[in-house]
This record gives C-alpha cells, structure tokens and sequence, in this order.
C-alpha cells in the first residue's frame, strides 16, 4: 500500500490514508470502448474516453544517513484511481526539494504494478520511462507515458513507483527529503488524459535523514572472567624503551566495539538492491564499507586484524549480545599503510575496510573486531601519543559518494594503545635533614651492564641485557601530610652515579622521598648521617610500575612488590 501524509515533523508517526475519490464508467463510455476495440477505431476515441486519476503517496526511507554518501529515497508512488486512457507524451514530474546536482545520475529506478502493468513498466500497451531532469535547479523525475496513440488503463489499482538516490550530506539531519508531483497533459489534442487527486502540489515525505554519526566505538569485550562474564577490553599498554616482545608473555592485543547507531546504518548489497536494482552509475555492486583507521601508530609499532565477531556470537551475557542479529562484514585483507610526512616523532597511518554481507534490516547491531600489534624494534623514541582509532563510513560499491566530508564516529579518537615512558620509581621510607642530621642520596642509573658481551666470548652473559637509556630523575618529597618539596636530578648516563645530600635541595626535610627516573634500572642509597659520623644506611625500595600495578591493595593483591614481572594482562 501506498503512503501519504502532511505535516510529517515525526519520523515514527506515518500512518497510510488513501485520498481521492474512484469515478466510475457510464454504460455508455463502457459500451464505447467494446465497440472502438472490436472495430479498431480506438485511434480516433482519445477525446471520447475519460482519462486517469491518480493518487499520490509515499513509504519513506527512515534510515537515510547523513555521512556524504549517496542514499536511496524511499519510494515516491501514483496509484491509478479511475479507469481511462493515457495518451503519448503525457507525463508526471516528480521534484525533490534536493538540488539537481545531488541526485545520482542514473540511479532512477521506476516500478510499476497492477493488472495492467502485466510485464512492468516496459509493457506495450503501457510503457513509463523515468527520465533524471533539472527543475528550477531541483531534481526531479519526469515519468513519460511512450505507449502511441494511448494507454488503456482498464482496471484500477495499477501503480507506478520512483526511486532516486541523493547526496543526503546536504539534506539538514533530522528532517525529511520530500517530493512533488504534478501531472502535464501534453497531447495535441489537449484532452487532460492525466491527473493528480487531492491537495495540488503536496509533498510527501520519501526520506528522513539521521543525524550522524551512523556509527559509535567503545571497547569491546575479551576473554571471559572466572564467574563466566564477558571482561571488557581496554587500551594495552607498551613501553617506549623495550618494546611490545620484551613485556613477558602478555597477548599483545585489544578490541574494539563498533555500533550501529540506528538500524540500517550499515547495509548490505542484496538489502540495497532489493529496493532499489539501480542502473549506470547507480548500480550496486556491494555492501557499505567502513574503515577502522589508527591515525597516529609509531614507526617501530606493527597492528594487523586479529578476529571479527558479529553481536549474535558473542557471549550472552555481554552487553552487547544480540539474540537473532545478523550482522556480518567481509575483509578487511590488507592493511592501507601511510608514512605520516613530517611527524616528529615518526608515525604512520594504519587503516582496515570492511564490507558489510549481511545484516538485520529491522535493528541496530554491532561486532567486536579485535587487533594484535609487535613491535618492530627493541626501543620506540621518547614522545609518543597514545595510539587512537576511528571509524568512518565509506559507500556502497558502486554508488558514487559526493565531496562533503564522510564524518567520522562519535566518540573519538579512542586511545587503543597507551605508549608508557621507562621509568623506575625508587622509595626512600625516611629522610632528613633537621637537629644537626643529613641524609647523603645515591641514584644509580645501571642500564649499562656485561651482559651484552658477544656470546662468542661469554656464552653465559650474551642474554637479558639493560638497554642503555639516559634520563633524570625527580625527587618528591613528603612529610607532614603533605607534599614538601620536589626537585630534579638533572640527566644521569648509563653507567653513572648521582650523588647529594638533601640539605642542599631541601633544607628542613623530616620524611620521605619517592624518586622517578625517567630510565629503567635505576637503584638507590640512603646514607643518614650525624655530623661526620655515619648512623644508618639502606638500599631503596623499587616500585613496580603503579601505571600497570596499583600500589593499593585493590590492584589485585600485588601492591607495589618489586618482583612481579610487568604484565598488563592482569591490570584490573
């Protein structure tokens, strides 16, 4: 059944009316055309027969997306109310409140139906054509009856539908593409053998465009916990000084959740050539494409796609699950990888396309796509971002985008990958300087070591060696509640030694220090004198890094041991 409406502000509230009232035929017209068709005198009857009235309406397209892509109204249609003839030339002109030049070049698509359009539009005795023109800057369809002299319309019910797709980007998001018909009688015997019941000129609404972004990113959901829940995923984390390999034995991966944000956001070919089989350069050819991109990923950092997993696979106790979904993609082969021109430090752009199969048509669904990422060398440079990801919709295949810029998904970016510096956090329990004491500090910065030496020599010393690393420290201070001082050691070289006493940075101190060193390996010594004489001296306690253990016990029992190896696996 054909739709209409007026005053359509609200895209849930179409409700299907008919308008037009159906004229029946005389005896007397009826008897006419036995006689003209019995005798072959129909070519001279135009003027004696009654001509057609057609009623107007529409079913709109709910989930046009606002993204520059080309979409496909919904369908626009003219059901034939009253029996008669249509003579040659006479035609509609369907308009678009859409510029000329955003409608797609032949993405016209007519169906016709009904008892007397046995074979389609193309039938003899009723051929329509569906022509793309220009009306006062507007597109719009002008459907040309060819059948010569005339068409008999012998039955009501027949119905002529339109299809076209447009650049939805330059449509406000959140209100309808409309269309308008009007009939022109064109013959030269200027019989009016076409016309349009109801109110003149109405437009009915044939798409409302969403409003972007078409799709949304969080995280996805990993490996399920010991109670059977799904645990969500979250950005890895990575030393800049050692690389990914060199962090024990941590599944180096993370995954990310990509959401349809209405239904039909994502479509597949057989979902767009069902409504609309298109032609020319309107052709579908394949399903819609988004692109997963990380904009920002360092030289010495490698991502590849590790696994796809639609909603209806997914546990059915995330969150995400979606009983009876079918959302699945294709792809994405290939990563596109390009060398970001003049980023200090260095980065590249890393991109995966995929292609939507399949999808339910009545809801929004999503899928958790999952990427493993090495590192290519032993030590990343100092001043990395943390890596992000985006997703941005592409086309159909085949259907032409237009140059408004594709927007990208909300929220965004999405750090993915968190680079952290290498640091040694040193504990000093107690320090001061007050009645007469003073406490001489030593930091050690032991990156430099014999077990680089070439294992021709020493066999037993050739692994596990320090990466050399310069950097200083800063020394905070505490004492009374409260923050008391913090100062910086200034750059210590592999293989050096830092040494002061407190007095000199931080007179009156009567507390504790906590040191970090901008390299790994750093060790320290507390040496408390009195005067000239030695009192007391300990080694300081190493930290493990709070950025991957927390120090309260809630960080899953480890505190701040030294001797858990770092392992973001198990961060909570």
């Amino acid at each position: 059944m054909a739709f209409s409406q007026s005053g359509f502000a609200n895209p849930n509230t179409l409700t299907p009316t008919i308008k037009g009232e159906e004229k029946k035929m005389t005896k007397r017209n009826l008897l006419l055309v036995s006689l003209f068709l019995v005798f072959g005198l129909v070519a001279t009857a135009t003027s004696a027969l009654a001509g057609t009235q057609w009623i107007p309406g529409s079913s709109p397209n709910q989930d046009a997306r606002s993204e520059g892509l080309a979409e496909e109204t919904g369908i626009y249609s003219l059901t034939n109310n009253v029996v008669g003839t249509v003579a040659y030339g006479d035609y509609f002109t369907v308009t678009y409140n859409v510029p000329y030049a955003d409608i797609v070049p032949g993405s016209v698509y007519l169906q016709c139906t009904g008892p007397d359009f046995t074979s389609g539009c193309g039938t003899p005795a009723a051929s329509v054509t569906g022509t793309l023109i220009n009306n006062g800057g507007k597109g719009a369809v002008k459907i040309l009856f060819t059948t010569a002299p005339y068409a008999i319309y012998a039955v009501t019910g027949d119905e002529i539908a339109v299809v076209v797709r447009f650049n939805a980007s330059v449509v406000t998001c959140g209100t309808y593409v409309t269309a308008t018909g009007v009939a022109t009688n064109s013959n030269t015997a200027n019989t009016q053998t076409i016309s349009i019941t109801g109110t003149p000129n109405q437009a009915f609404p044939v798409a409302y465009v969403q409003c972007g972004p078409s799709l949304s990113l969080t995280f996805g959901t990993t490996e399920t916990n010991s109670s059977g829940r799904p645990r969500l995923s979250k950005a890895a984390e990575v030393l800049s000084c050692i690389g990914v390999q060199d962090i024990s034995t941590y599944d180096n991966h993370f995954c990310i959740n990509v959401d349809e944000a209405f239904p039909n956001a994502l479509t597949s070919e057989s979902f767009e050539i069902a409504s609309d089989p298109g032609s020319g350069s309107g052709t579908v050819t394949g399903g819609t494409t988004f692109t997963v991109t990380f904009p920002n990923v360092p030289t010495g950092i490698w991502i590849e796609w590790k696994s796809t997993t639609p909603c209806y696979l997914l546990n059915s106790l995330d969150p995400n699950y979606c009983a009876g979904g079918s959302l699945t993609v294709s792809g994405p082969g290939m990563p596109t990888v390009t060398d970001n021109a003049g980023s200090n430090p260095p980065t590249k752009t890393v991109s995966f396309t995929f292609t939507t199969i399949s999808e339910d048509n009545g809801s929004a669904e999503n899928m958790d796509i999952c990427f493993k990422f090495w590192s290519h060398g032993r030590q990343l440079p100092p001043g990395y971002e943390p890596v992000t990801v985006q997703v941005s919709m592409g086309p159909t295949s085949g259907i032409p985008d237009f140059t408004g810029a594709v927007e990208q998904t909300k929220p965004w970016p999405l750090d993915v990958i968190d680079i952290n510096d290498c640091q040694t956090f040193l504990l000093f329990p107690y320090v001061t300087d007050v009645y007469g004491y003073d406490t001489g500090i030593s930091i050690s910065n032991t990156t430099l070591d014999p077990f680089n030496t070439d294992p021709a020599l020493a066999p037993f010393l050739g692994r596990g060696s320090a990466i050399p690393q310069t950097g200083g420290c800063t020394v905070y201070v505490y004492q009374n509640g409260a923050l008391y001082t913090s100062f910086p050691t200034g750059p210590i070289l592999p293989g050096s030694t830092f040494s002061f006493y407190l007095l000199g940075p931080a007179p009156g101190t009567n507390g504790y220090a906590i040191v970090v060193c901008d390299f790994q390996n750093a060790h320290g010594q507390a040496t408390i004198q009195y005067g000239t004489s030695i009192e007391t001296g300990y080694l300081a306690d190493v930290i493990a890094d709070p950025q991957w253990y927390h120090r309260s016990p809630a960080g899953r029992g480890y505190g701040e041991t030294a001797v858990m190896a770092p392992n973001p696996a198990s961060v909570p």
